[in-house]
């Protein structure tokens, strides 16, 4: 190999390794907010694995967060189901007085809310007790919304382990005195590499949403 080529490859491999050296640190620079809201949240949720419901401390709400429907909008998915029943538990135990399910109800056929709303009222939930927020788009709007037009003060998220840190930052952030509690599911629910991935994106959202609405 001549010097010349020798020296291009020289310059290939140090500008392959600054590229990757590159990429890196941009993954880690966008994996900080996962790590600072785990940590920042880790007092405040509760796993009904380790603590029964007794003893959770009790708050004025639940804020329960929408999911994927199913059989054209008609039926919960189990994780939108595992929501409302462990929610409905909470309700049953006196540790909350009312259920906020907030999420997707911009269309009549795919009314996350609606569907939430008739799974608790089946099994004994009075209708007067469930609040229904049909413009929860995502974890922000929910906790915002709540915040500003139903007034809640302090509530406990409903949702699954994998999200829950970032519903407990986000309701916290905006005012409301909040704890989370993972919804009962299947033992390794939620923690496929593309719910892990798509929850690292969408902490980095809220961040940016926190951003922009700061000003």
């Amino acid at each position: 190999m001549s010097e010349e080529q020798t020296g291009k490859t020289r310059h290939r491999v140090i500008f392959g390794g600054m590229f990757v050296g590159l990429l890196f640190f941009a993954a880690m620079a966008l994996w900080v907010p996962t790590i600072f809201v785990n940590v920042m949240t880790r007092s405040y949720r509760y796993e009904l694995s380790e603590t029964s419901i007794a003893d959770i401390p009790s708050r004025d709400t639940a804020i329960v967060f929408g999911a994927a429907l199913r059989k054209k909008g008609t039926e919960p998915s189990a994780f939108l189901t595992w929501r409302v029943n462990t929610a409905v538990e909470l309700y049953k135990a006196g540790k909350v007085k009312h259920l906020l399910m907030s999420g997707d109800g911009s269309y009549y056929d795919h009314d996350e809310p609606v569907v939430m709303q008739k799974v608790a009222m089946a099994q004994g939930v009075p209708e007067k007790d469930i609040w229904l927020d049909k413009f929860g788009f995502d974890t922000y709007d929910s906790c915002t919304r709540a915040k500003k037009y139903r007034q809640v003060t302090s509530a406990i998220v409903v949702t699954q382990g994998y999200h829950e840190p970032r519903a407990v930052f986000t309701c916290r952030y905006v005012g409301i005195d909040t704890i989370g509690v993972n919804a009962q599911s299947e033992p390794g629910e939620g923690w496929s590499l593309y719910a892990i991935a798509r929850e690292w994106l969408s902490t980095d959202k809220l961040f940016v949403q926190l951003l922009v609405n700061k000003f």
